[in-house]
């Protein structure tokens, strides 16, 4: 059996925590905001909000969805933890405050803009590679994330900020 790894898949894989707090109010739209989020991200890589199905490469895959996560999901789930939350662990009588999670979420956002930085030029090939094939609204992703200064990657690869407020 094989699993269509998907764009809103990666990004739950890497938010897994994040995601679910995020889900579980439905005073706020999670899912249209996350749908919203990949569709600008295709446009700011691809010009239009092309069919899924015809991104058949995983790795640009990954890339719009850690560009979706950077842009716009990272936004999201802060002013969600702003506005709708404050955390204890009655258990362990430790409190996670909506400090902890903002200050997460915000590394989180510097990790994958790091990522982005890193694999900028790989997705540039391929894409390009794509437009040769027919693809004519392709835009240069090289000028995406050139406002942003270097971050040196610490964190692993999958570093919920959600889990890593509670840690603090």
């Amino acid at each position: 059996m094989t699993t269509e790894i998907t764009i809103a898949t990666f990004i739950t894989d890497t938010i897994p925590e994040t995601e679910a707090a995020c889900i579980a109010d439905t005073s706020v739209d999670y899912a249209g905001a996350k749908l919203r989020a990949i569709a600008m991200a295709k446009r700011r890589v691809y010009g239009s909000e092309m069919a899924e199905a015809s991104i058949t490469n995983y790795e640009i895959r990954e890339y719009l969805a850690n560009l979706a996560m950077a842009e716009r999901i990272i936004s999201f789930a802060i002013d969600f933890m702003v506005t709708h939350r404050r955390l204890s662990d009655g258990k362990q009588g430790n409190s996670i405050t909506w400090y902890d999670l903002v200050d997460a979420l915000d590394a989180k956002r510097e990790q994958l803009l790091a990522w982005l930085r890193d694999h900028e030029s790989d997705i540039l090939e391929l894409v390009s590679g794509s437009t040769e094939n027919g693809r004519e609204d392709a835009i240069d992703v090289t000028t995406l994330h050139s406002e942003f200064t270097p971050y040196k990657d610490t964190a692993s690869v999958v570093d919920d900020p959600w889990y890593n407020a509670g840690r603090r």
